[in-house]
């Protein structure tokens, strides 16, 4: 049987469909080329990730002794649950700093090497180079102040620190239920952090779908500018009850500085986009700041410094379609408060 030949119609709409599918994909790859520019390339997760377990005052703990990345660096959790190497048995005549903060001085995003305490050290060696100088990583991902003050509370007199540094940025009124954490974790046991639940199955199917989706640049600068167009303003009900816990916590802060015979600094980490331009969260921090000064806290605000070094850079210093400080950014932070606590 012979085939009966194309009609003209038929041919001239199947090199029109490639044509399109071809300038499609041109355009779709210009767009990609140009965010990578603009923006930066995604970075690439790598396992295994952040397992946490439960802990009945916190919520939740980093397992101990255990190795995960924050995306390609590898992070040790030491014998306490937290980022670093183990504290020496004795601590000698150091000065040492327990940083109790959320992902930002966990250093999310960044090797060992780049985040605040790790430039606290560098900074306050160079400051005072005859004075043995420690800063303690207790920044745990997703923390807030409760959880930071419980921590304080259970792995103080292990560190035994001369100065404590709570590190507050406005995301901190977002709270975790302690009690249902706990009921979880004690009924799963150790859960994958970034997905809630343990790492298998059908979550780890769909987590290395999500891996393959994160290589675009593109794909994930949309999802960003959905996410924001989407996403609904906290109430301002929603900021008095958080100011209403603060003034609590902070009370806590410096009751514990008061009986252990320390120095309790409070230091205040912007947003990003506040480097350039006053933002809405200003006016939280600054009133975060004055809270802190009126309980006989010492405060740091970490803008100024910020400012400084990257109000004129060509791009801000957060890690692309992240918005963690990248390690200079991290640097900065760490020099307002050795300012304070190495003059």
């Amino acid at each position: 049987m012979v085939e009966a030949p194309r009609t003209p119609r038929r041919s001239k709409l199947r090199r029109g469909c490639i044509a399109s599918s071809i300038s499609l994909l041109v355009a779709l790859l210009c767009a990609e080329l140009f965010v990578r520019s603009w923006i930066g390339a995604p970075r690439a997760e790598r396992r295994p990730l952040l397992l946490v377990r439960a802990n009945k005052t916190r919520g939740f703990e980093m397992v101990p002794n255990h190795v995960h990345y924050t995306y390609e660096h590898e992070v040790r959790v030491n014998s306490l649950g937290l980022r670093g190497p183990e504290l020496p048995a004795e601590k000698g005549a150091e000065l040492r700093v327990l940083c109790l903060g959320d992902s930002l001085v966990y250093g999310q995003g960044v090797a060992d090497d780049q985040t605040i305490p790790a430039h606290m050290e560098r900074l306050a060696a160079a400051r005072r180079p005859f004075q043995p100088f420690r800063a303690v990583n207790a920044g745990v991902r997703a923390y807030a102040t409760h959880q930071e003050l419980a921590l304080l509370e259970e792995l103080g007199p292990q560190v035994a620190p001369d100065v404590v540094a709570l590190f507050w940025y406005h995301n901190d009124f977002e709270e975790r239920d302690i009690a249902a954490t706990v009921a979880k974790l004690e009924k799963s046991g150790p859960i994958t952090f970034d997905v809630s639940d343990p790492l298998e199955g059908w979550l780890l199917v769909r987590w290395q779908l999500e891996q393959v989706v994160r290589k675009s640049a593109l794909a994930m600068e949309l999802f960003d500018v959905v996410r924001a167009r989407t996403g609904e303003r906290m109430p301002n009900e929603f900021f008095e009850a958080g100011f209403g816990r603060l003034d609590g916590y902070l009370d806590r802060f410096a009751a514990y500085a008061k009986q252990h015979g320390v120095r309790a600094v409070f230091v205040r980490v912007p947003d990003a986009q506040s480097i350039r331009r006053a933002t809405e969260f200003d006016a939280l921090d600054h009133r975060a700041m004055e809270l802190a000064r009126a309980k006989g806290l010492e405060v740091v605000d970490a803008l100024p410094e910020l400012q400084r070094d990257f109000a004129s850079a060509p791009a801000l210093p957060v890690i692309p379609y992240d918005g963690h400080f990248e390690g200079p950014a991290n640097a900065s932070i760490a020099r307002a408060v050795v300012a304070l606590l190495v003059p």
